[in-house]
């Protein structure tokens, strides 16, 4: 299970269109650093009643079985929260994390407990992992795991 929190119903991926979107303001951002890695990014996103889940992934270019970077974040929804300025705001924090990752050399901070944080005053939990993001999705589809 991805999400942060216990679901009775399965996840609404997040559109095609914003996963693109995503994955291009990552890889403009950090072109330099995805060039000279041979890295590149994943992206999903999951909608639940709520709880909002967005997940980057930094993967090998050639070499899709090499452990990646992944960073997931999650945020509570409710009838109180905007959801673009959530979502706004967990794109950001995808953002903060990986400034932090390619400006630290060996960077092996990995926190697989969720972790309470704030970004422009909005209250979100993050953790980061080497968790294969996509094969984990794969896998709970064909078992059928929420």
């Amino acid at each position: 299970m991805l999400s942060r929190l216990e679901h009775e119903v399965p996840a609404l991926n997040l559109p095609e269109k914003w996963k693109n979107e995503v994955i291009e303001l990552l890889e403009t951002t950090y072109a330099h650093e995805v060039s000279d890695q041979s890295k590149k990014f994943e992206v999903y996103g999951q909608s639940f009643p709520k709880e909002i889940l967005i997940m980057a992934s930094l993967l090998d270019a050639n070499d899709e079985m090499s452990a990646p970077v992944s960073y997931l974040a999650s945020a509570n929804l409710d009838d109180k929260v905007n959801p673009e300025k959530l979502m706004s705001t967990l794109v950001d924090s995808i953002g903060v994390f990986f400034d932090e990752y390619f400006q630290t050399k060996d960077w092996n901070d990995y926190t697989f407990d969720w972790v309470e944080a704030t970004l422009d005053g909005t209250n979100f939990y993050f953790k980061t992992s080497r968790e294969n993001i996509g094969l984990t999705m794969k896998a709970n589809e064909l078992l059928g795991d929420l």
